[in-house]
C-alpha cells in the first residue's frame, strides 16, 4: 500500500457507461490518499438524466 498526501482525480463520469468504478475503488485502496481531490466531471448528469428518465428542463 502506498500512502500519499494528495491525489487529484478527474473525469470519473460516474453513472455513465464508460465509468470504471470498480477499478477506481481498487486503485484507491492501494494508494490510500489522505486528501483525495475530485476536480472535474465527477458525475455524468446526462447519463443520470437518461437513466432516471428526468426531463432536461429539470436541470435548467
Amino acid at each position: 500500500m502506498l500512502k500519499r498526501d494528495a491525489l487529484f482525480i478527474s473525469d470519473l463520469h460516474l453513472r455513465s457507461n464508460q465509468c470504471e468504478a470498480r477499478k477506481l475503488s481498487a486503485f484507491l485502496k492501494l494508494i490510500r490518499p489522505q486528501l483525495p481531490y475530485l476536480v472535474g466531471d465527477v458525475i455524468d448528469l446526462r447519463a443520470i438524466r437518461f437513466n432516471a428518465g428526468v426531463s432536461e428542463r429539470f436541470w435548467c
